[in-house]
């Protein structure tokens, strides 16, 4: 797994990456690409291509927003609450289930 830190101001927005660094030629319609907090909750599913708020908690509802081209989970309006570990998944779709191509553990601190 990859670890990062990143700073945010309070009520701005912070950037959690999930630099892909294994396969430049996938495409986001073949893979799932989620965020997850330090306890285990769902920040944000692009499932397929698609954005899935199916498994999003509330307190990130509508946090979000998703930037395709650097892989890069905004999360708005932070609070200092959001202090922690965040956690990028990103998962090939196969006959046999999920397979976990990359993980990134992003230190997010909030000033």
């Amino acid at each position: 797994a990859v670890s990062l830190k990143r700073q945010a101001y309070f009520n701005r927005t912070a950037n959690l990456p999930c630099p892909f660094t294994k396969a430049p030629n996938r495409s986001l319609s073949e893979l799932v690409v989620f965020w997850q907090d330090q306890k285990k909750l769902v920040l944000y599913e692009h499932y397929l291509g698609k954005e899935k708020l199916d498994n999003v908690n509330a307190k990130y509802r509508g946090r979000t927003s998703f930037d395709e081209d650097s892989w890069t989970l905004r999360l708005h309006n932070v609070q200092i609450k959001d202090m922690g570990s965040y956690d990028c998944f990103i998962q090939e779709k196969t006959s046999k289930g999920s397979v976990i191509l990359q993980q990134t553990d992003t230190e997010l601190s909030v000033i």
